[in-house]
């Protein structure tokens, strides 16, 4: 019977050693780097004729990250080559079920060190600018916080 006991006594003490164990190769895989844990992007989104849209996604370096998918007048709104980093290039694109864009009148935008972003009704679908102020309808504004 003491060698039962023992038995239990030796699994109850490794449970907590294989707990560890599991772990370490979640987080260390086979290649010996650590995996990308991923981000949380908070976002909120400011409609000028609809009730504000709030929620988060968990973003992985380097990949697209999507952040709404029809909601409103937003067919999809995602951040591209996502980094953490203002100075490695992510994105925000935006697709409307009518056309829309940002005040760069393109369907998307550097993100940089901003983290608030204007959509207007329209965009600019040729390459030639006419020195001419077109006043553009506002959809709402984008607030990221990451």
């Amino acid at each position: 019977m003491s060698c039962k006991k023992e038995a239990r006594t030796i699994m109850a003490n490794s449970a907590p050693v294989l707990l560890a164990l599991v772990a370490l190769f979640a987080v260390f895989p086979a290649s010996g780097y650590p995996q990308d844990a991923g981000s949380t992007i908070s976002f909120g989104i400011l409609f000028a004729d609809r009730d504000p849209i709030v929620g988060s996604a968990t973003c992985y370096n380097g990949k697209t990250c999507e952040l709404v998918k029809d909601i409103g007048p937003i067919h999809s709104l995602s951040i591209t080559h996502f980094s953490k980093s203002p100075d490695r290039g992510s994105r925000l694109k935006i697709e409307c079920a009518s056309d829309c864009s940002f005040g760069n009148q393109q369907f998307s935008t550097e993100i940089g060190r901003e983290r608030q972003f204007y959509f207007f009704n329209g965009s600019d679908t040729f390459t030639a600018k006419l020195l001419a102020i077109r006043i553009r309808d506002p959809v709402g504004r984008i607030l990221l916080n990451y």
